[in-house]
């Protein structure tokens, strides 16, 4: 049984998820703490968090509203095991609502008339595979029929590309974002604070933490209370993690309840 008030129900938890709350085997090493697997992918463990950190996001899903806000399609975000099933995510960096598990109709209908507005995904496709063709090793994948993005072999080619592309869209509707090995291709609108806001005025949220890692999320700022960054980022939110990787994780979430569960 939910330990939820009245005014909790209120109270929201957004959270981007991978190398925020969710981590990859290569932040494992020199963890000691018990883990738990929360994405399994073909025949082996692909994301984790620590077992401390699992127990916490179940108390915060006990008393508050906790949604994930992630650049994951759906399907990707399907894979994410977790042990209570959100009511309310944001897929495809806020391209979709998800209520139940299912497409909020409205948002889709809103995203749908403004994708009409901007040139068709697969004529951007065309004008970057043209603007990275001197580059070797890259691959294109598209999401959703949304954006695209990028990938690369190392983060210090990711900024050459990221440089390249912002040159060729200075003048048009998409922005370019890297983050890692990857640089995305976005439409301006679409973005993660624009579908937060969507759902907290949806929800009549009065109280809104967020988290995340990189520039993507760093939007989300504007539309809550308190802004949460992991230790292994290079910029600043309202409370910025010690620690790094898994360790940031369970800080992260210590952090958002501890201010959820604030009376004022």
């Amino acid at each position: 049984m939910s330990n939820r008030s009245k005014e909790n129900k209120l109270k929201v938890f957004a959270s981007d998820l991978d190398q925020t709350l969710i981590f990859s085997k290569r932040w494992i090493p020199n963890v000691e703490e018990e883990l738990k697997c929360i994405e399994r992918y073909g025949d082996g463990g692909r994301s984790y968090m620590l077992e401390e950190a699992e127990r916490l996001l179940l108390s915060i899903q006990d008393e508050f509203e906790f949604v994930p806000v992630t650049t994951r399609t759906r399907e990707q975000y399907d894979r994410i095991a977790f042990e209570v099933e959100p009511q309310y995510a944001i897929c495809c960096n806020g391209g979709v609502v998800l209520i139940d598990g299912e497409p909020d109709e409205k948002w889709d209908r809103a995203i749908a008339k403004k994708m009409e507005g901007v040139r068709s995904l697969s004529e951007v496709k065309k004008t970057v595979e043209n603007a990275v063709d001197e580059y070797d090793g890259i691959r294109i994948r598209t999401v959703e029929q949304l954006f695209l993005y990028v990938i690369l072999k190392d983060k210090k080619l990711a900024k050459q590309v990221e440089i390249c592309l912002a040159k060729v869209f200075s003048s048009t509707k998409w922005s370019i974002y890297q983050h890692g090995s990857k640089v995305y291709v976005m439409p301006k609108f679409l973005t993660k604070a624009s579908a937060l806001s969507y759902l907290l005025e949806k929800l009549d949220a009065k109280k809104t933490v967020t988290s995340g890692d990189s520039r993507l999320d760093f939007g989300m700022r504007e539309v809550s209370d308190w802004f949460i960054t992991p230790g292994h980022v290079d910029f600043s939110g309202d409370y910025n993690c010690d620690g790094e990787g898994l360790e940031s994780g369970l800080e992260t979430l210590t952090e958002a309840y501890r201010y959820l569960s604030r009376k004022n």
